[in-house]
Formats: structure tokens, C-alpha cells, sequence
């Protein structure tokens, strides 16, 4: 029996959720399009999307779509490889798996491999090096490992990338392997878009949790002497979560067997038949069966030792319990996004981008509203520790970071999105004071503005991802379009991409050209929304008489003319 066999889908757990086909999200349309696109320039892409925004079932569209030839899926995980397998099946792609003893023919027109299958040269060289035209590597923050590495050197064929928890530390690796990061949705979009539920968080210090004598291997901290740490707490660690969350359905993740293991009896002799517990020991029916009963609601608390973590999906789950202290964001992002998926079929039939609003508010009414992290800590000591605010991911400093989670720790059981917005907030206040003193009396002319393009958003993912700078043709482009030399200079490629996808709109649109809105905002006219024709006849108008007549400019800006005109 395979590991796969385990993972199971799970059932539908809402009874009003309203059912229907599968139909692709406006923002999985806007991932797909841009993939497609940036293929034209690009030889490898990154795409980064949270947990429950569905990402596989965007690459399997992609796939769908794709007409350069075979494509090769490859994953670490034996549930990756079902999940994608069932995916691409819901496309109309039938998928034969290259893993250990299953051997894919060359006649497939898909294959779904193991990287640890595929990495072996003899595996690996069955296939021509022109035999793919695409690759797709679920989970693709694992692809600067040398077996990831092997495998997109081997083939003369464009990459993929797709991942949900992309660590910082990793980012600029991975944009050195990548072209271009095509597109990204955080946890934070999803919760706004009303695809995640909001997520709720509240710190517990246990004054027995000392990290001080804990060391760290590998920029993590030690597992075993953690293990020993959280096993002596235990006891406080449950009689706090049963006592203060004793509705919510949680998964508990903790540092190791021992730890997990005992927490589940602990909970048991606490509330009997509270909780249960699997490792990567446990019998593959056995735990098969745990998983069942967990889901459907058997138990209150689901121990383990990060078994759970790629491939889990349990939509129960309310209440993620960080009973192991973290460095690293990607785990605390990766155990975090277990517990971020709305009910079954609940906003399923909401696909548009406008719809947002109707979603959250059928999340807010449902039974799973939101989505609990409970963060044990004690004294952390010399070690820097992920927090709640840190799963958010986005583009956020660190002092915006710093300052969400001081609002945090004031509001136990506070929203992370509210804290995080109202850090933002406070910073921007500050920089409007400090502005205001110093606030010039003219107005500047901002192509980023009347492109919609937010240029420090932009800039601070070009930073994170690893900065490349407009292509020539791409700069070309832009200063033909009255974009100054300096501000083209600071362009990301990224950003010079969507800033000629702006103008080459606005030029279908009939909107005014950037000179045009550069020139009106010197005589104090935002014509922004302006029409080319109207934009025309307004600095036709300045140029004869040399004064502004605010009326006759609104006239003339709306393409109409006063009474009594010619």
C-alpha cells in the first residue's frame, strides 16, 4: 500500500454548501494568463499562491492550455503525485507516474514523477533531452536542491515553478534559478478575497518553555533537545488548549514522536477521547483510519511531529497549535496553512473578483469563521522565533512586522490582518508628518499613479525575489511612451512588464498618453481617466489662451460643449 493511500480526500463537511463543477477563480485566470505570457520572454517562471488557492488545480490548467508539447510534473511526496494525477484528470489529462517500480511510457503526453525516482541518471537519461517542452515542480521552493537542479540542466525545456511557502531566506536563491516571479497570492490576499478564512491568533507564555540551552542546527533549532523541552510542558500545554479552546477542532503540531505522542494521552486523561496522535511509524491502515475518524469529527485535537503538513488538506480544522517553536517561516507558514481553508462548496460558486464581500460574509456566518493559531512560547532566549504575524507573508518591512506583533501580544485572540494593517497604518502616519513639513507646493506628474501600479509594492518584491532590472526592448518601450529615463532606471523587470501592459490597455481604452496627463498636471488638470481626444482638445485649448477656465476644461475633459458653442 502507498503512502498516497493515507492522504485521502476529504468529505464535504458543510450541509448547506452550495455544490458545483469546478470552475477556474478570477485570480487562478490572472495566474494562468500571466504564466502563459511570460513564457513568450521567459525561460523559467515562479508562481507563488497560499495554501487552499488552489495551485494545483492552476498548473493542471496551464497544462490544459499548453501546445508546446509534453509536459513533467514533478513532486517529492507520494500524496503530491495522487493529488496532481486526480487534478489533471479533472482537465482531461490522463498522467502516467514515473515512481520507483511505475515506469511512464514515452508515448505519455504527461508524466508525474518523483523527484527522488527521476534524479537517478538511468531514470532520468529514458527521456531525450528535448522529450518535455515543460516542467512543473510542485512545491518549487525545493527546487535549488541539487536532484531539482539535475533534472531542469537535463531537459531543453521551460520551468515552472509553483510553491505556497516560498522561506525568505530562500527567496533570493530561488529568483537567481528563475526568470521572473510571475504572480503571487499570499495568505493575506486570500483572506481578503474572502477564499481563506481570517485568521485569529493569541501567544501562551509557559514560563517551563526555556529555549536558552536549546542550540540550533542548520539555522533551525535542535529537534531532540526541543522535543525534551516541549515533552516536560506538556501537561500545561494541553490543560491550556482544552481548557481555553475546548470547541475548536485542532491540529497540534509538536517537535517530535515522544512530545506528540504523550500530548495525546495527556489530552485523552484530561477529556477521554479528545485526541489523537500519528507518526511516520504508524501502520499505513491504522493511521488511514485516525484520519477518517478525525475528520469526521471523532476527535478534538490531532497530535503529530510535522507528518501533516504538504498534501494534508482537512478543512475541519479551526485551531492550529504551535506547541514547537519555530525559526523558520516556511514551516510555521506550512503547519499554519492547515487550518486556512474554508467548508467544502461554501464560496465555491463565487468565482468572480467582485463577489469578495459575498464571500467573507458567508465565511463570517458559517461554522468555521475563522481559524485559531495558538503560539506557545516560554523564553526564547538568543533564538529569533516565527510568529503568527510572519505567515502572512507580503511585502511587509521588518518594523511593520515588529510592530504587528507588539499589537499582537497587547490582543490575545486578535485578528493577524487587523494587526498587521493597523502596523502599517501607524508607519504611514508617521511618514505623513514627516512629509507635511516639507510638502512642495506644485504637483508632480506620477506615471505609476495613472498606471495603477503601486511602485514600492512592486520595488519591495523585486528586493525580496532578487532585483532584475527592464530588458532593453522593455525600457525602449516605456521611454517611447514619456516615461523619464530615471524612473525607468528604477524599474524592475517585472514591473516594467506590467507597466507596458498598462499603457498598451490605455492605448485600447482611447485613454490620454502619459505625456499628455505629464503635460495637463502642470497646469493643475488630473487626466488620468481622460480619453485621448478630450486630453487633445484641453491642451489645444491651454495653448491658445493660456489661462484655465475650469469650466470650460471639465466641458471639454467630459468631450462636450457648453450651450451656445460652436
Amino acid at each position: 500500500m502507498t503512502q498516497s493511500a493515507f492522504w485521502e480526500a476529504p468529505e464535504p463537511l458543510a450541509p448547506d454548501a452550495k455544490v458545483s463543477a469546478r470552475v477556474a477563480r478570477w485570480y487562478q485566470r490572472e495566474a494562468k494568463a500571466a504564466i502563459l505570457n511570460g513564457f513568450r520572454e521567459n525561460h523559467s517562471l515562479l508562481c507563488v499562491m497560499a495554501t487552499g488557492l488552489g495551485k494545483t488545480f492552476l498548473f493542471c490548467d496551464v497544462a490544459a492550455e499548453w501546445t508546446g508539447g509534453k509536459i513533467l510534473v514533478v513532486a517529492h511526496r507520494d500524496e503530491l503525485l495522487t493529488q496532481a494525477v486526480g487534478a489533471l484528470a479533472q482537465v482531461g489529462l490522463v498522467a502516467e507516474t514515473e515512481k520507483a517500480e511505475q515506469r511512464a511510457s514515452l508515448r505519455a503526453e504527461v508524466v508525474v514523477a518523483s523527484i527522488q525516482t527521476l534524479s537517478k541518471d538511468r531514470r532520468l537519461e529514458q527521456f531525450g533531452k528535448d522529450h518535455f517542452s515543460l516542467i512543473i515542480i510542485d512545491e518549487g521552493h525545493r527546487a535549488t536542491a541539487d536532484s531539482y537542479r539535475k533534472v531542469m540542466d537535463y531537459f531543453d525545456a521551460k520551468v515552472l515553478l509553483v510553491t505556497a511557502t516560498p522561506d525568505r531566506t530562500d527567496e533570493t536563491a530561488l529568483g537567481t534559478i528563475c526568470d521572473e516571479v510571475v504572480y503571487v497570492r499570499d495568505i493575506l490576499d486570500g483572506i481578503d478575497d474572502g477564499y481563506l478564512v481570517p485568521i485569529v491568533a493569541t501567544h501562551v507564555d509557559i514560563k517551563g518553555i526555556d529555549l536558552t540551552q536549546v542550540s540550533t542546527v542548520a539555522g533551525e533549532l535542535n529537534q531532540g533537545q526541543l522535543d525534551e523541552v516541549i515533552l516536560r510542558n506538556m501537561t500545561a500545554i494541553c490543560t491550556e488548549t482544552l481548557n481555553k479552546f475546548p470547541d475548536r477542532t485542532g491540529i497540534v503540531f509538536c517537535p517530535g514522536v515522544a512530545s506528540a505522542a504523550y500530548g495525546a494521552a495527556k489530552s485523552n486523561e484530561l477529556r477521554p477521547g479528545s485526541a489523537c496522535f500519528i507518526s511516520g511509524e504508524t501502520d499505513p491502515d491504522e493511521r488511514r483510519e485516525i484520519v477518517r475518524d478525525f475528520r469526521a469529527g471523532r476527535y478534538k485535537l490531532f497530535f503529530n511531529c510535522d507528518v501533516a503538513t504538504e498534501g494534508w488538506d482537512s478543512p475541519n480544522v479551526d485551531m492550529v497549535v504551535h506547541a514547537s517553536p519555530t525559526m523558520s517561516r516556511m514551516r510555521y507558514a506550512q503547519r499554519s496553512g492547515r487550518g486556512t481553508r474554508v467548508l467544502p462548496g461554501l464560496v465555491d460558486h463565487l468565482t468572480e473578483q467582485g463577489q469578495a464581500a459575498e464571500r467573507r460574509a458567508i465565511i463570517a456566518a458559517s461554522s468555521k469563521a475563522n481559524m485559531m493559531l495558538v503560539d506557545y512560547m516560554g523564553n526564547a532566549g538568543k533564538h529569533s522565533l516565527v510568529s503568527p504575524v510572519d505567515v502572512l507573508g507580503g511585502n511587509f518591512s521588518e518594523a511593520e512586522i515588529t510592530k504587528a506583533k507588539e499589537i499582537l501580544k497587547k490582543n490575545p485572540g486578535g485578528d493577524v490582518r487587523v494587526a498587521i494593517r493597523h502596523a502599517q497604518e501607524h508607519f504611514r502616519a508617521l511618514a505623513r508628518a514627516a512629509a507635511a513639513k516639507v510638502q512642495a507646493e506644485h504637483r508632480r506628474f506620477d506615471p505609476f499613479k495613472v498606471l495603477e501600479i503601486d511602485h514600492e509594492v512592486e520595488l519591495a518584491k523585486a528586493q525580496r525575489w532578487g532585483w532584475k532590472p527592464a530588458t532593453e526592448n522593455q525600457a525602449s518601450v516605456l521611454l517611447r511612451a514619456g516615461i523619464r529615463e530615471e524612473t525607468v532606471k528604477a524599474m524592475s523587470k517585472a514591473e516594467a512588464s506590467k507597466a507596458i501592459d498598462k499603457i498598451v490597455q490605455r492605448r485600447k481604452q482611447g485613454l490620454a498618453t502619459l505625456p499628455m496627463v505629464a503635460a495637463l498636471k502642470k497646469w493643475g488638470i488630473d487626466a488620468d481617466k481622460a480619453n485621448f481626444k478630450a486630453a487633445g482638445d484641453v491642451i489645444g485649448y491651454l495653448k491658445s489662451t493660456r489661462t484655465v477656465d475650469k469650466g470650460r476644461v471639465a466641458s471639454l475633459l467630459r468631450g462636450s460643449r457648453q450651450p451656445g458653442e460652436d
